[in-house]
């Protein structure tokens, strides 16, 4: 059979429930620039791609050709990067700033929690969040083609090195991932349902981050 209608039978409500989602996360992304821009913790952060979110599914496509490894119709992820906009040079926006200028770069990421090819399924959808410090050879890289590769090819499982104060950290390796990249990241991972108001998104992601990234920019 072509086409199984048994499985039409929950389509529809199956269908707000992820219209849903996706309402609640463009709500938390809107927050989380309002929050970055406000410099609350000393750090100030803009997105790149202001009215864009990073996904795996941005065709679709009727044959896999995409760099994900299979064929995605419904996004599982949808991500934001950030920057520290006085590392971007006058008149050069941040997607366009050189990676060398930009040195850190900050990211959120929701995963819907489950049919990745390379992370286990959990109970429920994540929230991840972190900082990285990408080093590439070619220091006028672009932030913008920075932060695609990394959304491309970032493989925790296989970089990940320890568990310290809460962050898990890790290493990018040549040798293990397509991203062609030294340097460092740290990474939170928590269950959506931890972020079930603005205070909790506000001190678990927000503030985590731009703590981090003021000890990163004024180490003791």
């Amino acid at each position: 059979m072509l086409i199984k209608t048994d499985e039409f039978n929950n389509l529809v409500d199956s269908y707000w429930q992820v219209v849903g989602y996706q309402k609640q996360l463009k709500g938390m992304y809107q927050f989380l620039d309002a929050q970055f821009k406000a410099q609350e913790y000393g750090v100030k952060l803009e997105p790149i791609r202001y009215n864009k979110l990073f996904t795996h599914s941005k065709d679709y496509t009727i044959y896999d050709s995409q760099v994900y490894p299979f064929d995605v119709w419904i996004p599982q992820w949808y991500g934001r990067f950030y920057v520290d906009p006085i590392k971007i040079p006058a008149e050069t926006t941040s997607e366009d700033c050189p990676i060398e200028q930009a040195k850190y770069l900050g990211f959120v990421w929701n995963w819907i929690g489950l049919n990745d090819a390379y992370v286990p399924d959990t109970k429920e959808p994540e929230c991840w969040f972190g900082i990285a410090k990408p080093e590439t050879e070619k220091k006028s890289e672009r932030v913008e083609d920075v932060a695609q590769n990394i959304w491309n090819h970032f493989r925790v499982e296989l970089t990940d090195e320890e568990t310290k104060d809460g962050w898990l950290k890790g290493h990018y390796d040549r040798q293990k991932e397509e991203c062609d990249y030294n340097g460092w990241w740290l990474l939170k991972r928590i269950p959506i349902s931890q972020l079930v108001n603005s205070y909790h998104v506000q001190q678990l992601v927000v503030r985590a981050i731009c703590e981090k990234y003021g000890e990163l920019g004024n180490p003791q």
